[in-house]
């Protein structure tokens, strides 16, 4: 093409504009009937309706060469597994053979998901143990069978105890610093069990006064320390009754008596017989949680505040 003619070119194409000077050159080589409209002057005569089908056409073809696309990707995808299973298996397409063999690798591949599903198992059961173990190791999670029901309660209320002037005790940690003993400490005194080589009272009997014997378990010195802080720090601050007069400092038989009026003359004095036996783990327990203490430290100062019998081996 000569210079002449691209300048030619160049201007017709600034004067027709580029698609239109593409159809006057495709009509004059012939690719293009110069008695059928060209694309563009169908579109600047067409009607509303004419519009809406022509959308519809090419809506439809763009879904075919979508359709058509998919196809020739799955084809060339069929094309690469079928090569891959010939190399697979030897250079030969035998369905059979390919099928055996495609059915054991599925029987050794599930072999293999039901061992690593096993050793996934086993492994969190080891640490489900082993997260156990350090839970058992670091909090209290049982004192024994029968006492340990409301163990999992931390609702500690903090107002009624600073009503009380009780210490706050919210966790066994507190209460091991507060009783000032070992951790291993408190769990080896606030743990329950029904027979025993070895405990925490020494048992001894003393002559009764009425006749027979009276038995008694005086608790060893790390328990006894212990029952002193509680009793010291919590039980003497909440005020008894008003009507009770025995084992109060300051008040005696005498007390009592002179607590009745002078008439008439004659004062029973009665005693409650087995009476200390009734007064049980969950009643002391109840009384520890209605000052404020959680569930949890209830139940540790109940079972260190109780005693419970036991049978010896």
């Amino acid at each position: 093409m000569t210079d002449s003619s691209k300048s030619d070119y160049s201007r017709l194409i600034q004067q027709l504009g580029k698609k239109q000077f593409t159809f006057m050159k495709m009509q004059e080589y012939g690719f293009w009937p110069k008695n059928l409209p060209t694309p563009y002057n169908q579109q600047e005569n067409e009607s509303n309706e004419d519009f809406t089908k022509r959308q519809k056409l090419m809506n439809n073809l763009d879904k075919l060469i979508t359709q058509i696309t998919e196809l020739y990707t799955s084809k060339r995808k069929i094309k690469k597994k079928l090569m891959d299973l010939k190399k697979e298996h030897g250079g030969t397409y035998d369905i059979d053979k390919i099928r055996k063999e495609i059915a054991k690798e599925m029987w050794l591949e599930s072999i293999k998901r039901r061992e690593e599903r096993k050793r996934q198992k086993e492994l969190e059961r080891q640490e489900r143990s082993e997260a156990w173990q350090k839970k058992k190791k670091e909090e209290i999670v049982f004192i024994g069978k029968g006492y340990s029901s409301m163990l999992y309660r931390f609702d500690t209320d903090i107002e009624k105890l600073k009503k009380n002037e009780l210490p706050t005790i919210k966790d066994a940690h507190e209460l091991n610093r507060f009783l000032d003993i070992d951790f291993k400490q408190l769990r080896f005194l606030a743990y329950h069990r029904d027979v025993v080589d070895i405990d925490h009272y020494y048992r001894y009997k003393i002559p009764k006064r009425t006749g027979g014997t009276r038995s008694i378990a005086a608790p060893k010195s790390l328990l006894k320390n212990s029952q002193r802080i509680i009793l010291d720090k919590i039980l003497s601050i909440i005020p008894p009754s008003k009507y009770a007069h025995g084992f109060i400092q300051g008040k005696s038989v005498i007390t009592g008596a002179n607590s009745h009026p002078k008439q008439p003359f004659l004062i029973l004095n009665m005693d409650l017989k087995d009476f200390f036996p009734t007064l049980t783990f969950e009643r002391v327990r109840g009384m520890f949680h209605s000052f404020g203490y959680s569930g949890h430290i209830s139940s540790l100062l109940s079972m260190l505040c109780t005693y419970c019998e036991r049978l010896a081996i």
